[in-house]
């Protein structure tokens, strides 16, 4: 039989209660707390580390221990906001990389070879199309068969050097459309000059700028047989993995090519500090060297690519382990342009060097340090500092990178895309699970 009585449920008096809320006990959660009964709900809602929390960020679902959660994810959640720092407005960490993208007051480089000028992105394209002395540009009398092109701080010499020329291309358009008359084919005529311009600029390549081989078994006098005629004029060159190759042909290829751009030497492990002086000292526009396993480099050669190669942007120094910090501080002071430098395994670097180039270049996007054990916490903290527009990190190894190392990385690195942390001991599985969701450590990365 239902009871059909209805009751009011009574909150117990205080007085009631009293001599229960006043029982002491201990936190079932942390252990670490003591107090009075009554206390126990406010300090497990508001103080034990132990509790499971959400993270406060908007939109962000993650729970985690309080401890976790305030030392750990709620510092790099991908929910936090942040301000770009150039055009001001707020995005979400994770919208904020996709943001740099597009940003129109984001600083970027001139792509035109050469140019150091550093612009917002919605002055670039002007800069480029009207401005920048070192964009490639037609000849003004192109529409008469001139196929030449060139920068655009070059022209004028160019018009100088070419006024013969120029006038045969005229005279030549006026032949052929003579040639071609009555008028019912001086159109046809036209039509077929404007083909024979297209192809002649489609033949017009930059191969004579270009060149590479990568043949481990290529000999000096190979090498110096295979290079193009017209060589000193070269400025990129290629000789990756040659293997074979010494100082001989090297140096006598460098002391031709003073327009010299970007060379790489990666694996020729034969060559010695003689061929890279005699590059400093006659290649000064470099930009890009590669130098990668070429074990034999010592100080004096890369103190003197820091001397003479001030232009230099990106540098590969990996397993070049004579390196000591003398150089690398001479690399700091004088190549202030430097965006990418590859240091791995020169394990004789120390905070002395790291630390100059914190101070000086500032536009490093990309800085491998994997193996340099002598580099402190300290030192890295500072790098997230100093290097705001840092994207690529490699750490493998270094065992003195912890979680507050990492945590400081990310914080101060807004643009960081990529860090590497291979046996790294003293990073927690539980902050390299962080990374991952924020896709800065990719799985393959975890582990070693």
């Amino acid at each position: 039989m239902k009871c059909n009585t209805h009751f009011r449920p009574r909150e117990p008096s205080p007085g009631f209660l009293r001599p229960y809320n006043a029982l002491k006990l201990s936190c079932t959660l942390c252990g670490s707390w003591r107090g009075n009964l009554g206390d126990l709900t406010t300090h497990q809602k508001n103080e034990c580390p132990m509790s499971i929390i959400q993270c406060s960020h908007q939109g962000c679902k993650q729970k985690q221990t309080r401890n976790k959660m305030n030392t750990i994810h709620s510092q790099i959640c991908a929910r936090r906001v942040l301000s770009c720092p150039y055009c001001k407005k707020n995005f979400t960490y994770e919208d904020l990389k996709q943001h740099f993208d597009d940003c129109e007051e984001y600083p970027v480089k001139c792509e035109s070879r050469g140019c150091t000028v550093v612009l917002p992105r919605k002055q670039s394209l002007i800069h480029r199309s009207q401005e920048c002395m070192f964009s490639k540009v037609l000849c003004e009398w192109s529409e008469y068969g001139c196929t030449h092109k060139t920068t655009r701080s070059d022209m004028k010499n160019h018009h100088l050097d070419s006024t013969a020329q120029h006038l045969q291309c005229v005279k030549n358009v006026l032949d052929k459309i003579l040639t071609m008359l009555p008028q019912d084919q001086v159109k046809s005529a036209l039509n077929d000059l404007e083909s024979e311009k297209d192809s002649q600029r489609g033949s017009s390549s930059s191969a004579s700028e270009s060149f590479a081989v990568h043949s481990p078994g290529i000999t000096d006098e190979q090498l110096l047989q295979q290079l193009p005629l017209q060589y000193h004029t070269l400025k990129e060159l290629g000789l990756s993995g040659c293997t074979n190759l010494t100082h001989t042909s090297i140096a006598k290829v460098v002391q031709n090519c003073t327009r010299l751009q970007i060379l790489n030497l990666v694996n020729c492990d034969q060559i010695t500090d003689s061929p890279v002086i005699s590059l400093s000292q006659n290649c000064k526009q470099l930009e890009e060297l590669y130098l990668e396993n070429c074990k034999q480099l010592t100080d004096t050669s890369i103190t003197a690519l820091a001397q003479n190669c001030t232009q230099l942007q990106y540098l590969d120094l990996n397993e070049c382990f004579q390196i000591t910090d003398n150089s690398i501080t001479q690399l700091a002071q004088n190549c202030k342009q430097l965006e990418g430098l590859y240091l791995e395994n020169c394990k004789q670097l120390t905070d002395t060097s790291i630390t100059a180039l914190a101070q000086n270049c500032t536009q490093i996007r990309i800085l491998d340090l994997a193996k340099c054990i002598q580099i402190s916490e300290n030192t890295i903290i500072q790098l997230a500092h100093k290097l705001p527009r840092l994207q690529m990190l490699r750490l493998n190894d270094c065992n003195q990178v912890t979680d507050a190392t990492v945590i400081s990385l990310v914080k101060s690195c807004i643009e960081l895309r990529t860090l590497h942390l291979n046996d790294c001991q003293n990073v927690s599985e539980e902050l390299r699970g962080e990374l991952k969701r924020l896709g800065i450590l990719n799985r393959t990365h975890v582990f070693a």
